[in-house]
C-alpha cells in the first residue's frame, strides 16, 4: 500500500481536472483509476476553465469539475508528447533519458526500460488490472521497429495487461493501429509506400486496414469501455485512456463536425468531450462510478499555429475563415 499511496500522491497533481465520484467499496478495497491524457488541448479550452459557450461546449469535461475537484494550478515536465507522456508514466523527469528534446519517430525503440517501475506495474503489483488505450508514442521493441513483426517489448512489458492504440500521432505514417504485440489486421510482410499523409509524407504502406481519421476517436472510445465492461467488479483495474484529441490534423466524427463556433478545432474538442462522456456514463452505467478515481489532463497544453506553412497552421487559418463565413 505504501507503493500506491506514493504514486497517487505523485499523479494527482499532474491532473487538471480529478472527479472523485463517491468513495470507494471500504478501506480495505483499493479504488478503481482511470487517467485520460487529453493531446494538446489548452488551459483555457473548456468552459469549466473559461471558453465561451459562443465557441465550444464541454459538458462531459465540465461534470468532473462540478462533481469533483478542478485544478488551477498545473505543470508538465515538457512541452511535447513522447517526454510528458514518459514522465506520466514513469514519474521520471524526460530529459534523464536519450531524448533531450523532441518527440521519438515512428520506428523509435521502446524508451521505457523494461525494469523501471510504471504506474502500470506498481498497480498491478497491487492485484490492478492495467489498460493503456489510445495514442502510445513511446516506441516499440528494441531496435528499428518493424511493424511486419511482433512488437516485442512494449506497453505489456511496462506493466499493462491490453494495449490497443495509435504507434505514434493522429494521422501518422503508419497507418495502422497495434493491438498488444501485433499490427491489427496484418496480412502479410509486404510493404508498399502509398499516398500522403495530413504532415505531408507517405504512408508506409503497411498490408494491414488502415484507420480512418474521422473515425479514429470513435474506434479508441469503443475500446476503452469494451475494456471497462470486461472487467471483474471485484478486481480493481487502472485504463490509461490517451484521446488522439486534439492534436492535429483536426478530424471530427458527422456527430461533432459543424457543432462549434470556431470551426474543425472546436468540433474536435466536442469530439474529446464526446469521448470523456462515453467513459463516464460507461462507470455509470457498471455501477462503478462512486468507485473509480477518474482523473481527466492534458499532456503539455495548447497549440496554436496561425502563422507559416505547417499543415496545422494552415488548418487553423481555413477553419478560421469558415467560422467567420469569410
Amino acid at each position: 500500500m505504501n507503493h500506491l499511496s506514493s504514486l497517487l500522491r505523485n499523479v494527482i497533481p499532474l491532473a487538471v481536472v480529478l472527479a472523485s465520484i463517491g468513495n470507494a467499496r471500504d478501506t480495505e478495497q483499493y479504488p478503481n483509476i482511470v487517467i485520460i491524457l487529453s493531446d494538446d488541448l489548452g488551459y483555457g479550452s473548456i468552459n469549466s476553465y473559461g471558453a465561451s459557450e459562443r465557441y465550444v461546449r464541454t459538458p462531459s469535461i465540465d461534470r468532473l469539475s462540478d462533481e469533483g475537484r478542478r485544478f488551477t494550478d498545473a505543470n508538465t515536465t515538457s512541452s511535447v508528447c513522447t517526454p510528458t507522456r514518459y514522465s506520466l508514466l514513469t514519474g521520471r523527469y524526460c530529459w534523464r533519458t536519450s531524448l533531450r528534446h523532441g518527440v521519438l519517430g515512428i520506428t523509435a525503440p521502446l524508451h521505457i526500460e523494461t525494469s523501471r517501475p510504471t504506474i502500470a506495474s506498481l498497480l498491478k503489483s497491487a492485484g490492478y488490472r492495467t489498460a493503456a488505450i489510445g495514442k502510445w508514442h513511446l516506441g516499440y521493441g528494441t531496435g528499428r521497429t518493424d511493424f511486419t513483426k511482433p512488437l516485442d517489448p512494449g506497453p505489456l512489458e511496462v506493466g499493462f495487461d491490453y494495449h490497443f492504440g495509435v504507434p505514434q500521432n493522429h494521422g501518422d505514417a503508419t497507418g495502422v493501429y497495434v493491438r498488444n504485440r501485433a499490427t491489427v489486421g496484418l496480412r502479410s510482410s509486404r510493404v508498399e509506400p502509398f499516398g500522403q499523409t495530413p504532415y505531408g509524407r507517405q504512408f508506409l504502406g503497411f498490408d494491414a486496414p488502415h484507420r480512418v481519421d474521422e473515425n479514429v476517436m470513435g474506434e479508441l472510445t469503443t475500446e476503452a469501455v469494451k475494456w471497462l465492461r470486461r472487467q471483474d467488479p471485484e478486481t480493481p483495474f487502472f485504463l490509461y485512456f490517451a484521446p488522439v484529441a486534439i492534436h492535429f490534423p483536426y478530424t471530427p466524427s458527422e456527430e461533432t463536425k459543424g457543432g462549434s463556433g470556431v470551426g474543425l478545432y472546436g468540433d474536435w474538442i466536442h469530439e474529446l468531450d464526446l469521448s470523456v462522456g462515453r467513459i463516464a456514463s460507461a462507470l455509470d452505467e457498471l455501477g462503478l462510478a462512486g468507485d473509480t478515481l477518474l482523473i481527466f489532463t492534458s499532456d503539455n497544453g495548447g497549440v496554436l499555429l496561425s502563422e507559416g506553412d505547417r499543415p496545422e497552421a494552415e488548418a487553423y487559418r481555413a477553419g478560421c475563415k469558415r467560422s467567420s463565413g469569410t
